[in-house]
Protein backbone atom coordinates (compact mmCIF):
# COMPACT_ATOMS: atom_id res chain seq x y z
CA UNK A 1 0.00 0.00 0.00
CA UNK A 2 1.20 3.41 -0.74
CA UNK A 3 2.46 5.53 2.21
CA UNK A 4 3.55 2.20 4.10
CA UNK A 5 0.49 1.70 5.96
CA UNK A 6 0.25 -1.71 6.85
CA UNK A 7 -3.09 -1.87 7.43
CA UNK A 8 -6.44 0.42 7.82
CA UNK A 9 -8.26 0.26 10.82
CA UNK A 10 -11.92 1.95 10.69
CA UNK A 11 -13.98 2.23 14.44
CA UNK A 12 -17.68 2.79 13.36
CA UNK A 13 -20.86 2.24 15.33
CA UNK A 14 -23.52 0.20 14.05
CA UNK A 15 -24.89 2.25 10.85
CA UNK A 16 -22.52 4.53 10.41
CA UNK A 17 -20.95 3.30 6.98
CA UNK A 18 -18.23 0.80 8.16
CA UNK A 19 -18.62 -2.08 5.65
CA UNK A 20 -18.99 1.04 2.67
CA UNK A 21 -15.70 2.84 3.66
CA UNK A 22 -13.66 -0.96 4.08
CA UNK A 23 -14.71 -1.57 0.08
CA UNK A 24 -14.39 2.11 -1.02
CA UNK A 25 -10.83 2.11 0.43
CA UNK A 26 -9.53 -1.32 -0.11
CA UNK A 27 -6.93 -0.87 -2.77
CA UNK A 28 -7.60 -3.51 -5.83
CA UNK A 29 -10.89 -5.06 -7.23
CA UNK A 30 -14.25 -4.14 -5.63
CA UNK A 31 -16.34 -7.15 -5.01
CA UNK A 32 -19.47 -5.97 -3.64
CA UNK A 33 -22.41 -3.98 -4.98
CA UNK A 34 -23.41 -0.75 -3.69
CA UNK A 35 -26.62 -2.08 -1.83
CA UNK A 36 -28.29 0.29 1.03
CA UNK A 37 -26.48 -1.80 3.21
CA UNK A 38 -23.23 -3.50 2.31
CA UNK A 39 -22.77 -6.21 4.83
CA UNK A 40 -26.17 -7.71 4.12
CA UNK A 41 -25.86 -10.63 2.17
CA UNK A 42 -22.10 -9.96 0.99
CA UNK A 43 -18.79 -10.01 2.97
CA UNK A 44 -15.89 -7.34 2.07
CA UNK A 45 -13.56 -9.93 1.68
CA UNK A 46 -10.58 -7.40 2.19
CA UNK A 47 -11.83 -6.50 5.36
CA UNK A 48 -11.98 -8.70 8.98
CA UNK A 49 -14.76 -7.77 11.46
CA UNK A 50 -13.18 -7.86 15.12
CA UNK A 51 -15.15 -7.73 18.55
CA UNK A 52 -14.84 -9.58 21.46
CA UNK A 53 -16.64 -12.14 20.60
CA UNK A 54 -15.00 -15.75 19.45
CA UNK A 55 -18.23 -15.90 17.21
CA UNK A 56 -17.61 -12.60 16.18
CA UNK A 57 -21.21 -11.38 16.85
CA UNK A 58 -22.20 -8.38 15.96
CA UNK A 59 -25.23 -8.27 17.80
CA UNK A 60 -26.12 -5.21 20.08
CA UNK A 61 -23.13 -5.33 22.49
CA UNK A 62 -20.58 -3.90 24.20
CA UNK A 63 -17.74 -3.58 22.48
CA UNK A 64 -15.40 -1.71 24.48
CA UNK A 65 -14.15 -4.42 26.24
CA UNK A 66 -10.29 -5.38 26.98
CA UNK A 67 -10.36 -8.61 25.07
CA UNK A 68 -12.06 -6.74 21.95
CA UNK A 69 -8.46 -4.02 21.93
CA UNK A 70 -6.61 -6.96 22.68
CA UNK A 71 -8.04 -8.95 19.34
CA UNK A 72 -7.93 -5.34 17.23
CA UNK A 73 -3.99 -5.02 17.92
CA UNK A 74 -3.71 -8.83 17.53
CA UNK A 75 -5.07 -8.82 13.74
CA UNK A 76 -3.54 -5.39 13.02
CA UNK A 77 -0.29 -7.43 13.36
CA UNK A 78 -1.30 -10.81 12.03
CA UNK A 79 -4.04 -10.49 9.81
CA UNK A 80 -3.48 -10.76 5.93
CA UNK A 81 -6.76 -8.53 5.19
CA UNK A 82 -5.81 -4.99 4.37
CA UNK A 83 -9.11 -3.59 6.33
CA UNK A 84 -9.65 -3.89 10.04
CA UNK A 85 -13.64 -3.06 11.41
CA UNK A 86 -14.65 -2.76 14.81
CA UNK A 87 -17.31 -1.40 16.73
CA UNK A 88 -14.38 -0.86 19.38
CA UNK A 89 -14.92 3.31 20.25
CA UNK A 90 -12.04 3.66 21.78
CA UNK A 91 -9.32 4.60 19.30
CA UNK A 92 -7.13 6.63 21.74
CA UNK A 93 -6.46 3.44 22.86
CA UNK A 94 -4.98 2.19 19.54
CA UNK A 95 -2.46 5.60 19.10
CA UNK A 96 0.57 3.24 19.45
CA UNK A 97 -0.28 1.86 16.04
CA UNK A 98 -1.03 4.76 14.23
CA UNK A 99 2.46 5.84 12.84
CA UNK A 100 2.37 2.76 10.51
CA UNK A 101 -1.91 2.31 9.88
CA UNK A 102 -4.35 4.18 8.67
CA UNK A 103 -6.69 4.47 12.17
CA UNK A 104 -10.01 6.18 11.67
CA UNK A 105 -13.54 6.40 13.81
CA UNK A 106 -16.51 7.33 12.14
CA UNK A 107 -18.47 9.84 14.07
CA UNK A 108 -21.74 11.59 13.45
CA UNK A 109 -21.13 15.26 14.57
CA UNK A 110 -24.34 16.67 13.03
CA UNK A 111 -26.30 14.12 10.82
CA UNK A 112 -26.81 12.33 13.94
CA UNK A 113 -30.96 11.57 13.25
CA UNK A 114 -29.74 10.47 9.99
CA UNK A 115 -27.32 7.88 11.79
CA UNK A 116 -29.91 6.79 14.25
CA UNK A 117 -32.43 6.05 11.20
CA UNK A 118 -29.95 4.06 9.58
CA UNK A 119 -29.43 1.77 12.46
CA UNK A 120 -33.02 1.45 12.46
CA UNK A 121 -33.34 0.54 9.27
CA UNK A 122 -30.28 -1.39 8.29
CA UNK A 123 -30.02 -3.47 11.80
CA UNK A 124 -33.03 -3.19 13.88
CA UNK A 125 -35.44 -3.88 11.41
CA UNK A 126 -33.48 -6.28 9.38
CA UNK A 127 -31.64 -8.41 12.34
CA UNK A 128 -34.39 -8.26 15.57
CA UNK A 129 -37.39 -6.97 14.95
CA UNK A 130 -39.50 -4.98 12.26
CA UNK A 131 -42.02 -2.98 13.52
CA UNK A 132 -42.98 -1.69 9.79
CA UNK A 133 -46.02 -3.33 9.70
CA UNK A 134 -47.60 -2.23 13.04
CA UNK A 135 -49.80 -0.07 14.07
CA UNK A 136 -47.83 3.95 13.90
CA UNK A 137 -47.95 4.10 17.74
CA UNK A 138 -46.15 1.07 18.12
CA UNK A 139 -43.60 2.43 15.65
CA UNK A 140 -42.77 5.92 16.70
CA UNK A 141 -42.42 4.16 20.01
CA UNK A 142 -39.89 1.26 19.50
CA UNK A 143 -38.10 4.71 16.97
CA UNK A 144 -38.70 7.08 19.64
CA UNK A 145 -36.79 4.50 22.36
CA UNK A 146 -33.85 3.95 19.90
CA UNK A 147 -33.23 7.96 19.73
CA UNK A 148 -32.98 8.43 23.23
CA UNK A 149 -30.68 5.54 23.88
CA UNK A 150 -28.42 6.19 20.55
CA UNK A 151 -28.46 10.03 20.95
CA UNK A 152 -27.39 9.15 24.79
CA UNK A 153 -24.44 6.59 23.70
CA UNK A 154 -23.06 9.52 21.00
CA UNK A 155 -23.51 12.13 23.80
CA UNK A 156 -21.11 10.44 26.31
CA UNK A 157 -18.47 9.22 23.32
CA UNK A 158 -15.98 11.93 24.23
CA UNK A 159 -13.38 9.72 22.27
CA UNK A 160 -13.06 11.30 19.24
CA UNK A 161 -9.86 13.25 18.69
CA UNK A 162 -10.12 15.05 15.30
CA UNK A 163 -7.06 13.65 13.33
CA UNK A 164 -8.90 10.52 14.23
CA UNK A 165 -12.42 11.00 12.82
CA UNK A 166 -14.29 10.48 9.77
CA UNK A 167 -17.14 12.50 9.37
CA UNK A 168 -20.16 10.66 9.38
CA UNK A 169 -22.23 14.02 7.96
CA UNK A 170 -19.89 13.97 5.37
CA UNK A 171 -19.41 10.65 3.78
CA UNK A 172 -22.29 11.67 1.52
CA UNK A 173 -19.91 14.13 -0.06
CA UNK A 174 -17.35 12.63 -2.93
CA UNK A 175 -15.40 15.27 -2.74
CA UNK A 176 -14.92 14.25 1.00
CA UNK A 177 -14.52 10.67 0.10
CA UNK A 178 -12.14 11.46 -2.65
CA UNK A 179 -9.61 12.70 0.20
CA UNK A 180 -10.19 9.98 2.51
CA UNK A 181 -8.77 7.83 -0.07
CA UNK A 182 -5.99 9.79 -0.84
CA UNK A 183 -5.29 9.92 2.86
CA UNK A 184 -5.14 6.11 3.31
CA UNK A 185 -3.56 5.56 0.15
CA UNK A 186 -1.62 7.95 -1.56
CA UNK A 187 -3.04 8.25 -4.93
CA UNK A 188 -7.18 9.03 -6.04
CA UNK A 189 -9.39 6.66 -6.57
CA UNK A 190 -10.17 5.40 -10.20
CA UNK A 191 -13.33 5.87 -11.96
CA UNK A 192 -14.89 2.24 -10.75
CA UNK A 193 -14.90 3.28 -6.95
CA UNK A 194 -15.88 6.60 -7.72
CA UNK A 195 -19.20 5.17 -9.07
CA UNK A 196 -19.35 2.91 -6.49
CA UNK A 197 -19.33 5.44 -3.99
CA UNK A 198 -22.03 7.58 -5.99
CA UNK A 199 -24.73 4.78 -6.36
CA UNK A 200 -24.63 3.74 -2.73
CA UNK A 201 -24.66 7.32 -1.93
CA UNK A 202 -27.76 7.50 -4.36
CA UNK A 203 -29.14 4.63 -2.47
CA UNK A 204 -29.12 6.43 1.13
CA UNK A 205 -31.28 8.39 3.32
CA UNK A 206 -31.80 12.15 2.95
CA UNK A 207 -29.90 13.65 6.06
CA UNK A 208 -31.72 15.12 9.49
CA UNK A 209 -29.62 16.99 11.84
CA UNK A 210 -29.95 18.45 14.90
CA UNK A 211 -31.53 21.87 15.85
CA UNK A 212 -32.17 24.21 18.34
CA UNK A 213 -35.35 25.32 17.00
CA UNK A 214 -37.94 25.73 20.03
CA UNK A 215 -41.54 25.74 17.79
CA UNK A 216 -42.91 21.87 17.08
CA UNK A 217 -43.81 23.75 13.62
CA UNK A 218 -40.36 24.78 12.79
CA UNK A 219 -39.17 21.27 13.72
CA UNK A 220 -41.55 19.83 11.64
CA UNK A 221 -40.05 21.85 8.72
CA UNK A 222 -36.65 21.09 9.69
CA UNK A 223 -37.73 17.05 9.82
CA UNK A 224 -40.30 17.03 6.88
CA UNK A 225 -40.96 13.53 8.29
CA UNK A 226 -41.79 11.04 5.68
CA UNK A 227 -42.31 8.39 7.93
CA UNK A 228 -42.93 6.82 11.72
CA UNK A 229 -38.95 7.42 12.50
CA UNK A 230 -39.25 11.02 10.85
CA UNK A 231 -42.43 11.54 13.37
CA UNK A 232 -40.17 10.04 16.08
CA UNK A 233 -37.28 12.54 15.82
CA UNK A 234 -39.53 15.56 15.39
CA UNK A 235 -41.28 14.77 18.87
CA UNK A 236 -37.58 13.83 20.23
CA UNK A 237 -36.06 17.33 18.94
CA UNK A 238 -39.10 19.27 20.94
CA UNK A 239 -38.65 17.51 23.67
CA UNK A 240 -34.90 17.77 24.15
CA UNK A 241 -34.99 21.29 22.96
CA UNK A 242 -37.37 21.71 26.38
CA UNK A 243 -35.45 19.58 28.42
CA UNK A 244 -38.27 17.23 29.03
CA UNK A 245 -37.50 13.93 26.92
CA UNK A 246 -40.47 11.35 27.24
CA UNK A 247 -41.73 13.23 30.38
CA UNK A 248 -44.37 15.94 31.30
CA UNK A 249 -46.32 15.26 28.39
CA UNK A 250 -50.35 15.39 28.79
CA UNK A 251 -51.12 13.06 26.18
CA UNK A 252 -49.05 9.94 25.41
CA UNK A 253 -47.54 7.98 22.04
CA UNK A 254 -50.48 5.83 22.03
CA UNK A 255 -52.88 8.68 21.14
CA UNK A 256 -51.37 9.00 18.41
CA UNK A 257 -53.06 8.85 14.79
CA UNK A 258 -52.39 6.15 12.27
CA UNK A 259 -50.63 8.45 9.41
CA UNK A 260 -48.10 11.05 9.42
CA UNK A 261 -49.76 13.72 7.82
CA UNK A 262 -52.29 13.00 11.02
CA UNK A 263 -49.43 12.92 13.25
CA UNK A 264 -47.84 16.09 12.02
CA UNK A 265 -50.88 17.64 12.97
CA UNK A 266 -51.02 15.93 15.98
CA UNK A 267 -47.69 17.01 17.36
CA UNK A 268 -48.52 20.58 16.31
CA UNK A 269 -52.01 20.77 18.53
CA UNK A 270 -50.59 19.11 21.51
CA UNK A 271 -47.59 21.40 20.97
CA UNK A 272 -48.36 23.09 24.79
CA UNK A 273 -49.97 19.74 25.73
CA UNK A 274 -47.31 19.70 28.58
CA UNK A 275 -46.96 20.02 31.97
CA UNK A 276 -43.76 22.44 31.97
Amino acid sequence: MSRNYNKKVILFQAGSSGNFLAAFLTVGNIFVLPNNRIDLGQKVSSAIFVSGESSHDKRFIDFDSDICLANIKTAIVNSPQQVILSHYQKISKLREFESTNWIKKVAPTNNIFGWIKNIMYKKQYVEKIDFRQTAMTQQVDACFVNLQNWYEINRVDIDCPSDMIIDFDKINDITYLVDLYKSANGNHPDDMRIKFAEEYISKQFSPINDCDKMSIIDIVEHVDPKDAFDIATALFIYEKNHNTIDSNRLWTIDDLPNTVPECIEFLIANEKNYSF
